[in-house]
């Protein structure tokens, strides 16, 4: 169980785009989606700089952890 007392909501950066990414591809394959799903997806589920730098991308940490 996440101690939420100790869960860290902050603005994400570039150097978060990478778990980010992983974080949403993770969420999308928990619904057992067709594999060729995400390859339409694929553009979506990428967080890239430009993604990050034209909207407002938060991150849920626990210590060192993305969440």
């Amino acid at each position: 169980m996440i101690d939420s007392q100790n869960v860290k909501i902050t603005e994400a950066n570039y150097s978060d785009s990478d778990i980010l990414t992983e974080i949403a591809f993770s969420a999308k394959r928990h619904w057992n989606y067709p594999v060729e799903y995400y390859e339409i997806w694929k553009d979506e589920l990428t967080i890239t700089e430009e993604y990050l730098n034209q909207n407002i991308v938060n991150k849920a940490t626990l210590g060192d952890s993305v969440l």
